[in-house]
């Protein structure tokens, strides 16, 4: 199983691609560089959740599969992009 900084459980986060640029510690609402984000449940996206790239589609990946009734491996190959106007608390 592929765990997170902290050792988080996969299960337990969001996977989150973000294009805002960040100012000290914070996101703002201005674009940025793309960032790969491993956010836990029930917390708001920062850029202390930062993971390189290549682990965060990794880990995309291996949440998009399992085995069916034939324990073949089965992928889904579906990413679902969202835009926010902001995610930063006002």
């Amino acid at each position: 199983m592929i765990k997170t900084k902290g050792d988080l459980d996969m299960a337990q986060i969001d996977y989150v691609m973000s294009v805002r640029a960040v100012a000290g510690k914070k996101f703002t609402d201005e674009v940025g560089q793309t960032r790969f984000l491993f956010v836990p449940k029930n917390e708001n996206p920062s850029p202390d959740h930062e993971v390189k790239a290549d682990k965060w589609f990794k880990a995309v990946r291996a949440a998009g599969s399992w085995k069916n009734s034939k324990k073949k491996r089965v992928a889904i190959s579906c990413l679902l992009l969202m835009a926010t106007i902001s995610m930063s608390k006002k």
